[in-house]
């Protein structure tokens, strides 16, 4: 008999390779989508689609079968413009709940729940999964509802369903167009007046997508499992991202201060003409992190993981976007 698994957030980014992983193993899936979703890169896969929101329970009830197996539960706003937060706390926290009781009505044997490093909020140091969590009382408010959404689900972990956290870094590789991949068009279009003074660790979205799969069974009820790659800065990134298009010269370095003045300007003009802007005070905090790297120690004992290098990634996003031509 085939593995079943129920999986949310399945059109974004993260949520396309894992279903072209899972169904390329067997899997048998049903996967939830709004009525607005892009279908483009999963309709074609051997797989059960079904209408509904994680916002919506009595959809979910409708949609998750009884005695589902696995449930890998993706979905979640990423947004770091404040003008969003109610609709990102109603999406990574109230949908969060949803996802929980209606797993548990339903008889879910294992609720693998992806979150992030941004629950840790501004920590300093490698962090390990044991490290203290700040997340809580961050300004951003992506880190406080990522925070809040593993509290739901470590609440649930004692309820007679496994429950897993995932905790990848920044993810980069191919069907990326709204996450990392923007400073491909910042720096195309001239929109990124300098780069961002911080740290961070970055990840191939392939080794994240492995780490799922085998925290199914390797997993251990109630736990968090970092999912990185080498650390960098996000000059690294930029430089990396240049290389890809050809471009000899990247923005400066330019210290938080000065960042953060263009940052709350085209916030304001954003709110004004309602188109988003590419820097925010929220993106300004996340990036300009000094002493910022975490471990991936545990997943590679537990599960035996491992990590190519993310600028694989950058690569393969780069090759992705050209062909879908928007490079």
């Amino acid at each position: 008999m085939p593995r079943t698994a129920f999986v949310t957030g399945g059109t974004g980014f993260l949520g396309i390779n894992l279903l072209h992983a899972l169904a390329a193993q067997g899997w048998e899936l049903t996967v939830l989508h709004r009525k607005t979703s892009k279908l483009t890169y999963i309709q074609d896969l051997p797989i059960k689609l079904v209408e509904g929101s994680i916002t919506d329970k009595a959809s979910l009830q409708a949609a998750i079968p009884q005695d589902t197996e696995v449930v890998f539960h993706l979905a979640g706003d990423t947004n770091m413009w404040s003008k969003y937060n109610d609709r990102q706390r109603e999406i990574n926290v109230d949908g969060t709940q949803y996802m929980i009781e209606v797993a548990l009505e339903k008889g879910v044997n294992t609720f693998i729940h992806t979150s992030s490093i941004a629950a840790w909020g501004e920590v300093k140091g490698v962090t390990k999964e044991d490290t203290p969590q700040l997340g809580a009382s961050s300004s951003v408010n992506y880190e406080r509802t990522k925070w809040e959404g593993e509290q739901i689900a470590k609440a649930a972990a004692d309820k007679g369903m496994k429950v897993v956290i995932i905790n990848p870094a920044g993810i980069v590789g191919k069907y990326d167009a709204q996450s990392w991949a923007q400073i491909f068009f910042a720096l195309r279009d001239g929109k990124m007046p300098g780069v961002p003074p911080g740290d961070n660790s970055f990840v191939h979205v392939d080794d994240v997508v492995t780490a799922h799969i085998m925290a199914v069974d390797k997993g251990r009820n109630g736990e968090n499992y970092l999912v990185t790659g080498q650390p960098g800065t996000i000059q690294d990134l930029a430089v990396a991202v240049a290389n890809e298009m050809g471009m000899k010269k990247v923005p400066p370095k330019m210290p938080k201060f000065l960042l953060s003045v263009p940052a709350h300007l085209m916030g304001f003009f954003g709110r004004i003409t309602g188109i988003e802007p590419t820097m925010t005070p929220e993106i300004v905090s996340f990036m300009s992190r000094k002493d910022y790297a975490f471990s991936q120690e545990k997943a590679i004992r537990e599960f035996g993981y491992t990590s190519k290098p993310w600028q694989e990634g950058i690569r393969d996003c780069h090759q992705w976007l050209k062909e879908e031509g928007l490079l």
